[in-house]
């Protein structure tokens, strides 16, 4: 019998891998085997190949462009030119940037970097901007983790002087001929093997094939903790070349390597010794992030650029104070969405509005999505042009429906699950009436729905320091290589309580779990009503060890929880 969750969520439990599986790996733990199965992770040769610490970085020159733009930054060098790296404003581009920033420097480069504003200029490269920098001196230009698709803008920039190398990983629709070179592992034309790389990576990737070129002047290895923190701020898969960017960046982090990143790491309460992927995608990311979406990148870039430790600190904690307005402000948005713009019948969401802030309507749109299940089209407007953000639940294209609606768009773009766009103030209406005639066309199928992938059952005794030791050895967890979730079912719900500003989060004990472990269900506050004591419950959850004041407590983390189906049964 078929349960539907409290989340609404549907449950797909991994099955057991064949015994074969196990026999074969019998010096193994069978929950690590089961956790690598579940992940494509198969056969003696791909298992021992993961569980190495060694991995053999993939040649550089193998990505199309590459050695049109080392040849030109090099003769940039020589002729003593001027270059200026143009960034988007997420912590991926600003990770980017510092990456290729610092070693530019290091070789001896004049070099400067510009963010546009995300209120005033949005995403990518634009043609005021382009005036500005040409009018600087600036004789070459080099994107980071923006520009694939900018054909228009490159032109301006080549007839006002400029060289342009582009280097990015967004999904290319049109060519942009005239760039010097397009650095893209997600062209279709692309022969680099590995197309997961973010903006940092692509980055890197050039740094790499400047140190072949230089005999080694620069030492890449020195930025792989910026390479790892932009990875993991952009959700980019944990595999093959960013599975190493990580752990080698983490072991950087670990040791205090750079100034900006220690002091960071302070303000957001961590212990620099013990970060883990986690930290940095829920603490030290949002801060990098903030900084674009409510005033200027620039500060976060300043701050892993910094090589003092008292203007660190300084920059550190402005990030700080910019963070909680980017919470407040998501907070406030978030509030209004519901009040005012969710339905009951199962439509997206379109609420876009001249008074939210337009640095966070994409978080916005991803909460909407993770708690009613239906895609979320969120924007602001200012000086009659509207910039939005898109996210979708899985089944949904997101570039499908905007490609549907792009008679009244001015830019769009993105990938499946999530996106951008822009249109004038006036197109509004007709965008939403198209909009929904789309929705209205697509089969059911194609609508989405929200899923929750389990790895395993665990039976509640289960539930303790052996099994997160075994998950700790396959770590890093992220996109592509996801933290493992589990299952205890028929669990008797003794005591429930709300925790957190306003209740939003909510702390629960279950009869069968051990009194050393909590058990705690953050953003659950709003469920809390479906919650009965003595009612029996299957539970689905994440494993980790509490660190928050020094505790040492196993926590559950709950994703989900639905009304155990033989309970169900005894209370129909």
């Amino acid at each position: 019998m078929s349960v539907p969750s409290i989340r609404g969520q549907r449950w797909e439990i991994s099955r057991r891998g064949p015994p074969d599986i196990f026999e074969e790996h019998s010096n193994m733990r069978p929950l690590a085997v089961q956790l690598l199965y579940n992940r494509g992770v198969v056969g003696a040769k791909q298992i021992d190949s993961f569980m190495q610490t060694q991995f053999e970085s993939i040649d550089p020159f193998l990505m199309s462009g590459m050695e049109q733009a080392v040849k030109r930054l090099l003769a940039a060098r020589l002729a003593g030119e001027s270059v200026c790296v143009y960034a988007d404003y997420d912590a991926d581009g600003v990770t980017a940037a510092a990456v290729l920033v610092s070693a530019l420097k290091s070789l001896g480069i004049n070099t400067t970097v510009y963010f546009p504003s995300r209120t005033r200029e949005g995403y990518g490269l634009n043609i005021e901007a382009l005036k500005h920098i040409a009018q600087t001196g600036t004789e070459l230009m080099v994107s980071v983790d923006c520009g694939a698709n900018a054909t228009e803008q490159v032109e301006q920039a080549v007839q006002l002087g400029m060289d342009v190398i582009l280097t990015d990983h967004h999904v290319v629709m049109r060519d942009v001929p005239s760039a010097i070179a397009s650095l893209n592992p997600a062209d279709p034309m692309s022969q680099y093997p590995f197309r997961g790389l973010c903006g940092v990576g692509v980055a890197y990737k050039l740094i790499e094939a400047l140190s072949i070129e230089t005999d080694g002047e620069i030492v890449p290895d020195h930025l792989l903790d910026l390479v790892a923190l932009g990875t993991i701020a952009d959700v980019s898969p944990l595999v093959n070349e960013n599975r190493h960017f990580v752990i080698c960046g983490l072991a950087l982090m670990q040791r205090r390597h750079r100034i900006g990143l220690d002091a960071l790491a302070r303000v957001s309460g961590l212990d620099s010794e013990d970060i883990e992927v986690s930290d940095v995608g829920y603490r030290l990311a949002p801060r990098i992030n903030a900084a674009g979406r409510m005033a200027d990148a620039q500060v976060a870039f300043d701050l892993l650029m910094s090589e003092s430790e008292d203007i660190a600190e300084k920059l550190a904690e402005k990030l700080e104070v910019l963070n909680r307005q980017r919470q407040l402000a998501t907070l406030e948005i978030m509030k209004n969405v519901v009040d005012d713009y969710v339905s009951t019948t199962g439509l997206p969401i379109f609420a876009i509005n001249d008074n939210w802030a337009s640095g966070v309507v994409g978080l916005v749109a991803g909460r909407v999505v993770e708690e009613y299940g239906v895609p979320a089209f969120i924007g602001s407007y200012e000086s009659g042009i509207v910039r939005g953000s898109v996210r979708a639940p899985q089944g949904f294209d997101v570039i499908a429906s905007l490609e549907n609606c792009a008679n009244y768009l001015n830019t769009f773009g993105g990938h499946r699950a999530a996106g951008g766009f822009s249109l004038d103030e006036a197109n509004i209406t007709s965008f939403k009436r198209k909009l929904f005639e789309y929705w209205e066309s697509i089969p059911s199928t194609e609508k989405g729905e929200l899923v929750l992938e389990v790895d395993c059952r665990l039976y509640p005794a289960s539930v303790n320091s052996d099994t997160l030791s075994v998950q700790t050895e396959l770590a890093p967890y992220g996109m592509g290589f996801s933290q493992p979730v589990y299952v205890c079912e028929k669990m008797s719900l003794d005591r429930v309580t709300t925790i957190g500003k306003d209740g939003a989060h909510v702390k629960l004990r279950f009869a069968e779990l051990s009194a050393t472990v909590d058990c705690v269900w953050f953003r659950g506050g709003r469920y809390v009503n479906q919650l009965r004591k003595g009612g029996r419950y299957d539970v689905a959850f994440t494993l980790r060890k509490n660190k928050f004041r020094g505790g040492d407590m196993l926590e559950m983390n709950v994703e989900d929880v639905r009304v155990n189906a033989v309970e169900s049964m005894d209370l129909g």
